[in-house]
């Protein structure tokens, strides 16, 4: 089991960089805490999350003003209060927010195999609209995000992220997170219960007693059903100790502070626990996980928790256009105190028609893993799915060789389950054109001895000239050789012959090594070695990633085989 992180104390030493014209960039304090969350629902006002009527000016996104509140509590899962990098600028006027950058640093427990390992994820990065196009991001990224992560012994970022914008920094499209299926049309899709019919299978609250229970399900892939996931998120007691409890725990000030919720199936027959569930309302509902134990059958358990899953958040909904519209009237009052009492009788007399107007939960995002049964046992029910890949998450793997020798395990593991490659000794040697941002090297070499890694190294491509003249130089040692051995034959030295056969052979054997070869265009072994994507898919993609031949490539399909991903993206 991986080591859990305790995260309450500095680690880059209250770094502070002066970048000119009275800005600095330096870490975070609790006392940034309002002027970040500012900053942050000022960028992200106009948010795809968003639900503000078409025409209007959207305010502030205060969902994610909710989670830079948790991110700077001092009791965050994912960082403390002092791994926010900012842009300060200290010549800001009275009443203007000095903080016009910003980027936090999360670290995730996350496995790549059997090998557990934290992944950094840079996260809530935003800047003012007026200091835009000044490399104010490029900065917080390049000279302390992936500084301070990489002294963390961090040896992959990644993140959600605009489009294309982050591959400037190094980032490629190489992760995905599920996201694509929906189930809507709710009434005729969830069969309702007989009049007089209770469920037997019935969802309540998980509280802290239930925290070992969740970490059992969630520990096994059978139970979770993430049979085929190789890389993805670590859901330890930290984990569920902040899902069940943390989020719960000031500065819980917003409705926004509740919208997961973690539940515990229980069967009221045999009176136990069978199993638990997850899901979050940001606007509509989203169904995260859904765990069972072994000898449940999913068509048993699956519509009651459906029927109950949607009563919950349809309750959230209401609760959410409640504190909305609490705080439109809070507003109107500030804006004009002088018709407060207009105000407050047109509030009575529109209370029915505002509660009316709470969202009905219409339809389910599901967010589970692709080879849950419950999206197979739903399957005939699925709306058509958009043609598009899942939602696809940024990752940055700057130094391949250090990657590669963390996760070596998985590797040897992988050859000694293959029929080809068991037991192989092999040198693998892989060219990616040029060095580019996000990568350390032009090429890699990557060493296996009797199926053990030996090492992954940068390697550089050697040009043809240099090709020709190893080539000439091996065809002269070769000749060379030959030549003293037929000579010595020549010579018939048969008797010191006969001495050297009665004497035990000093040399070593080795296996045989064996060279195998590719190319890809910079930055995309990401998505093979992150089995985002295989090499066929790759190949097919673009002309320029090629292999040496077919051995070549089915060495490469045992090593980085196309997988599943299991990566939750809102450990706020």
């Amino acid at each position: 089991m991986v080591q859990e992180i305790t995260i309450t104390t500095p680690r880059h030493n209250n770094q502070v960089i002066d970048i000119g014209d009275g800005f600095i960039m330096r870490w975070s304090t609790a006392a940034d805490t309002e002027n970040i969350a500012d900053l942050v629902g000022d960028a992200f006002r106009y948010s795809s999350f968003s639900a503000t009527p078409e025409g209007e000016i959207p305010g502030p996104f205060e969902p994610l003003m909710c989670c830079v509140r948790r991110l700077l509590s001092g009791n965050s899962l994912a960082m403390s209060e002092y791994d926010y990098a900012m842009v300060e600028n200290t010549r800001a006027a009275a009443g203007e927010n000095p903080i016009v950058a910003c980027a936090a640093l999360h670290e995730i427990p996350s496995f790549y195999g059997s090998v557990k390992m934290i992944f950094g994820k840079p996260e809530q990065i935003a800047c003012a609209s007026a200091y835009r196009n000044r490399g104010l991001v490029r900065r917080l990224m390049f000279d302390m995000i992936h500084p301070e992560s990489e002294r963390r012994g961090h040896l992959i970022q990644y993140m959600p992220g605009i489009d294309y914008f982050y591959r400037l920094f190094g980032y490629e499209f190489a992760l995905s997170s599920p996201d694509g299926s929906e189930l809507s049309n709710l009434d005729d899709n969830i069969p309702k219960l007989n009049e007089g019919e209770q469920e037997r299978y019935i969802l309540r609250p998980a509280t802290v007693a239930d925290i070992p229970y969740l970490v059992k399900l969630s520990a096994d892939k059978r139970c979770l059903f993430t049979h085929k996931t190789e890389v993805g998120s670590i859901y330890d007691h930290r984990y569920w100790h902040y899902f069940v409890h943390g989020i719960y725990q000031p500065p819980h000030i917003s409705w926004y502070d509740q919208s997961r919720v973690v539940t515990i199936l229980h069967d009221t027959l045999e009176k136990r626990d069978i199993g638990f569930n997850q899901h979050v309302y940001m606007n509509g509902l989203g169904w995260q996980k859904f765990a069972l134990e072994h000898g449940i059958a999913m068509r048993n358990v699956i519509y009651p928790v459906l029927r109950q899953m949607v009563a919950l958040a349809q309750d959230q909904a209401k609760a959410c256009h409640a504190y909305e519209m609490n705080k439109k009237k809070n507003k109107a009052k500030k804006d004009d105190e002088n018709t407060k009492q207009k105000k407050e009788q047109e509030e009575e007399k529109e209370k029915e028609e505002e509660e009316e107007k709470a969202p009905e939960i219409s339809s389910i995002a599901l967010e589970l893993p692709l080879e849950h049964p419950a999206l197979e046992f739903l399957s005939s029910k699925f709306d058509p799915r958009p043609d598009v890949p899942d939602a696809m998450l940024y990752a940055r793997i700057n130094d391949y060789s250090a990657f590669l020798t963390k996760v070596s395990p998985a590797l040897e593991e992988r050859l000694a389950r293959s029929p080809h490659f068991a037991g192989i000794s092999a040198t693998l040697r892989l060219h990616f054109f040029r060095k580019v941002e996000g990568m350390n090297a032009s090429g890699l070499e990557i060493v296996f001895e009797n199926g053990l890694f030996v090492h992954a190294r940068p390697w550089k491509k050697p040009t043809r000239e240099q090709e020709g003249a190893e080539k000439q130089a091996k065809a002269k040692a070769a000749a060379a050789a030959a030549a003293a051995a037929q000579k010595e034959k020549d010579d018939g030295e048969g008797e010191n012959k006969e001495k050297q056969q009665e004497q035990p052979s000093t040399a070593t054997t080795t296996a045989a090594t064996t060279v195998f070869g590719a190319q890809f265009y910079p930055l995309v072994f990401s998505q093979l070695l992150l089995g985002c994507k295989s090499v066929r898919e790759l190949i097919w993609s673009n002309i320029d990633n090629q292999t040496d031949d077919n051995e070549s490539r089915l060495f490469l399909e045992t090593l980085f085989p196309k997988v599943e991903h299991d990566i939750d993206l809102l450990i706020w």
